[in-house]
């Protein structure tokens, strides 16, 4: 039959997907679209055609799924490589890009599985394998799409069968029209309305129950739940706001994940707090301007920011500390230039029709021509002198301008001709000026006080300019055209030939709302109109990839808002609104410092590095894992490590004594070296008399008992305690029955646990892959092989036995690991490391270098660490503090190297919660909390 346009659309949503592939989490997402935000009294929020559910017994499948299309106002593809083999899929995607108007924008992507790469100006065909061929070449730019994949979290996060809340707004917000934050809260409001409704009518119910005392007393107690259950019910809708905003509000975010939190500590509060404050991994904080930004400047020394706003306010912060801004200027119109000296002691900002100069705390105007208003300013490094370029106050545009020159030292000012008006203002020392015009290209080089130029000329930018930038110290500018591939000239003369520039750049940004380039020119930045800000490294030649870092959190950056900050061009100041950011490239996260140390590696089949953090949490001993380097690292990481090699022996994992003043660290010889934190005290001998464990074995875990011995366990499985305070061993087992070697394979990673006296290994058993895990005893030297399929990783939860399998189930065992207590099911394979915080918190290093953060009693995903750049293809070590307030991972770079990093992660809640009032600068306002929450629910301060 063929298709007919409808006047009445049947559905909201159409779901193409593979069922094999697929299924699972078509039924979640359809789930999730027809109740999010539903009014009660409609069955379903939005109308979803999936095939399954629709189709019954359709006798001729493809006329009544071209019906459905027609009748259709979204198609939603859940993209997978599935998807992408699929017949169905193809013909269904084909058919709405044939018959639809504007058919990309009310297409959909959700991706289930497999990878999304976008190229250079398309998908790229070499990395992207979930898309069908119908969709290449269909888009200009960079399509959001929402990204369902296991790795994602999503893998566990499906108990009952139910996406997030707030990964359902992504894909329901664009079909109601709506903001993603927007739809959360309505979804939030909506269930409010049908709380308030029930608890209205148990209101009055019990207003007639209160005529008998056992009655009154009933109520109450029902009160008390009540009130219990919406103050959980309240925590957890803030959560969910969180989570919507975190894409787009950063800085609202954060709080309200610190407001649900403290409201009630559950899974959803506790993962969407470590969320807020894991998102946007280099954003240090945002400082508040109180009202809209219309320019900013940074000091040189990259320690001083300054804000011009709607207003006409100049705001100053200083940026060695996080404090409130200070308003240090007033202007009778907004601010239209700022420049500020390599110090920050001095600002000069322009409006409409003045210049002001702030110096010594004291304001005062600069003295223009009549009929001249400023376009432009600048300030020399001491801030002695100050450049203003005007233009007449009625010229049209284009018009010449002229650059005023002040040496304040003298109160001289010096004239000269300038470039058009509007012109960008750097001064790079104290005798240049160097003017660009950013609509042409065209710059002009002024030397000394006399003014001589040098220059006016250019590339030439064309007319279809979206956004242009001057290097802090004049050096480079650059231009957006819209191209996929952008340029970078110096202001020489070599800029004159606009196709032989200094540097090129590809950028991911097609219009970008504001661009920034170094001073070396070696790094540039472009802000998108999603509000995503691009940095990537400029190249030599034109078609050169470079790596390229992205920041989130912002829904928009103000136009011409964006700079380096500071000499080394790593940080970055961007404007959203009344909010500045401050981007820090170099930090890792907001939870973590990183440190380089000594962690040689030369092997993939090596041991992972062996950690003991002392009790105190104040030191960390990293041990590489072939034992040639030692090094003690102070916590936080500062300081100058040490690190100790031995010209004897290579060593085996270290361990701190209880006091943690001693450091135990067995040695090849098969005795222990005794270590005050910076050089060894003692050798304890190898003392075999008790027994010999077998030819070429080696310590592999340490421990102490609950007797006060120090534990050694052999990778044979050979178990020795020794006397603490003499190191003569006292107690000697031979382990498992039939040891636990294969192939002279030792334990790929092993964990101790001092409260029950256990320890589990992982073992390989003759294939590589083939793993089992063993559980051995230290009291009596007894081994159990825990039953199951093959093993990817072990550890300990508390008293529990953790086992990883291969398949992504992630088992929860007794302590004696005989009895299975629950299973999370996930077709998310976690990794062979494992840690735990000695709670209910683990650690899964996964082999893409991320470590998923569960939690063993929920079997929840709180959140995804970041740990490694890219795949884990070095062995990495991970460790908690005994107080399990702090995870270490060490993690070497190579073989070439001999280096390596540790890293320092947060895992205090009070911490997390402090990080994110800190970063978002701000706690939730009124008009916040009643636009998003709700105007009838009682406001709560979240960072008071």
């Amino acid at each position: 039959m063929p298709w007919r346009a409808r006047e009445q659309h049947q559905y909201d949503v159409f779901l193409s997907y593979n069922r094999a592939e697929s299924q699972a989490m078509a039924e979640a997402l359809q789930s999730g679209l027809q109740r999010l935000a539903r009014p009660w009294w409609k069955a379903r929020a939005l109308r979803v055609f999936r095939d399954k559910s629709d189709l019954a017994a359709a006798p001729a499948l493809w006329p009544t799924i071209e019906n459905a299309l027609a009748a259709s106002q979204w198609l939603v593809l859940l993209a997978s490589p599935g998807a992408a083999r699929s017949p169905w899929v193809a013909k269904e995607v084909s058919w709405w890009l044939e018959h639809r108007p504007q058919a990309d924008e009310r297409l959909l992507i959700a991706l289930t599985a497999g990878e999304l790469r976008w190229g250079n100006g398309d998908f790229d065909r070499r990395t992207t394998d979930a898309l069908p061929d119908a969709l290449f070449g269909v888009y200009n730019e960079a399509p959001t799409w929402v990204d369902l994949r296991p790795e994602n979290g999503l893998g566990t996060a499906l108990p009952e069968g139910r996406l997030p809340d707030t990964v359902v707004a992504d894909v329901a917000a664009p079909v109601h029209g709506r903001a993603k934050a927007v739809m959360v809260g309505e979804h939030l409001r909506q269930r409010r309305r049908t709380r308030r409704a029930v608890q209205a009518t148990v209101a009055v119910l019990t207003v007639l129950a209160l005529t008998a005392t056992a009655a009154a007393i009933f109520a109450f107690e029902q009160r008390d739940i009540a009130r219990d259950r919406a103050r959980v019910a309240e925590a957890r809708q803030l959560a969910a706001l969180s989570g919507a905003l975190t894409d787009e509000r950063l800085d609202l975010a954060q709080p309200m994940a610190v407001a649900g939190y403290r409201l009630d500590r559950n899974t959803e509060t506790r993962a969407a707090l470590l969320r807020a404050v894991l998102a946007s991994p280099h954003l240090v904080r945002y400082l508040d301007a109180t009202d809209p930004v219309t320019t900013l400047a940074g000091a040189r020394d990259g320690d001083t920011a300054v804000a011009g706003t709607r207003s006409g306010r100049v705001v100053r912060w200083n940026l060695a500390r996080p404090s409130p801004g200070t308003t240090v200027m007033r202007l009778p119109t907004a601010i239209g230039a700022l420049a500020v000296s390599a110090h920050g002691e001095t600002i000069v900002a322009a409006g409409a029709t003045t210049a002001t100069l702030w110096a010594g705390g004291t304001q005062r105007p600069l003295s223009l021509p009549r009929g001249q208003v400023p376009q432009g300013v600048g300030l020399s490094p001491s801030g002695q002198r100050v450049a203003v370029v005007t233009g007449g106050r009625d010229d049209e545009l284009g018009a010449p301008g002229t650059l005023h020159v002040l040496d304040r030292r003298t109160g001289r000012w010096t004239r000269a001709p300038s470039l058009r008006s509007g012109v960008r203002v750097a001064m790079p020392n104290e005798t240049e000026i160097v003017l660009l015009d950013p609509s042409t290209g065209r710059w002009m080089r002024h030397i000394s006080n006399a003014l001589t130029s040098d220059g006016g000329t250019g590339p030439g930018f064309g007319v279809h300019g979206y956004a242009a930038a001057l290097a802090q110290d004049g050096g480079y500018f650059t231009f957006s055209n819209g191209a996929s591939e952008l340029r970078v000239w110096r202001t020489d003369h070599s800029s004159a030939d606009s196709d032989r520039p200094f540097r090129w750049v590809k950028v991911a940004a097609g219009a970008p709302t504001a661009v920034a380039v170094t001073s070396n020119g070696g790094r540039f930045a472009a802000a998108d109109g999603a509000g995503t800000i691009h940095v990537t490294a400029t190249t030599t030649r034109r078609g050169q990839d470079a790596p390229t870092t992205v920041l989130t959190g912002n829904s928009s950056v103000t136009t011409d808002t964006l700079l380096f900050l500071g000499p080394a061009g790593d940080r970055l100041l961007s404007a959203t609104g009344r909010f500045l950011a401050l981007w820090d490239l170099r930090q890792p996260s907001r939870l973590s410092t990183v440190r380089e140390l000594a962690i040689p590696w030369s092997c993939n089949a090596c041991p992972a590095p062996h950690l003991a953090v002392r009790p105190d949490g104040r030191q960390v001993a990293v041990l590489d894992g072939e034992g040639r380097a030692l090094t003690l690292q102070n916590v936080p990481l500062s300081g100058v490590p040490l690190t100790i090699r031995s010209a004897r022996w290579s060593y085996g994992p270290p361990l701190w004594n209880p006091r943690g003043d001693r450091l135990l660290v067995p040695t090849s010889d098969g005795g222990v070296d005794v270590l005050d934190g910076t050089a060894a005290v003692a050798h304890w001998a190898p003392d075999f008399d008790s027994g010999k464990p077998v030819d070429g074995d080696v310590v592999v875990l340490t421990g102490w008992s609950q007797a006060g011995h120090f534990v050694e366990i052999w990778g044979s499985g050979w178990v020795r305690m020794r006397d603490p305070s003499t190191g003569k061993v006292v107690i000697s087992k031979r382990g498992p029955a039939g040891g636990l070697h294969a192939g002279r394979r030792m334990p790929e990673w092993a964990q101790f646990n001092a409260r029950t006296g256990r320890a589990v290994l992982l073992v390989p058993t003759g294939e590589l892959e083939d793993r089992r895990a063993v559980l051995i005893d230290t009291r009596d030297g007894g081994g159990t092989w825990l039953p199951g399929p093959a093993v990817r990783g072990v550890g300990f939860a508390g008293d529990r036995v953790i086992v990883q399998r291969t398949s992504g189930s992630l088992e929860i065992r007794s302590p004696d690991g005989r009895r299975l207590i629950r299973t999370f099911q996930s077709d998310n394979p976690g990794g062979d490391r494992l840690a735990s915080d000695g709670g209910d918190l683990l650690v899964r290093l996964r082999p893409n270098g991320k470590a998923l953060i569960t939690d063993v009693t929920s079997g929840a995903t709180l959140g995804i660490l970041p740990l490694l750049d890219e795949p884990a293809i070095d062995p990495t070590g991970l460790a908690f503090s005994p107080d399990g307030r702090m995870l270490f991972a060490a993690i070497p770079e190579g073989p070439a190297t001999g280096k390596g990093r540790l890293q320092q992660w947060s895992f205090d809640e009070r911490a997390w919660s402090n990080v994110a009032c800190t970063s978002a600068g701000h706690d939730i306002s009124a008009g916040d909390w009643s636009q998003y929450v709700g105007a009838g629910v009682q406001h709560r301060a979240a960072c008071g």
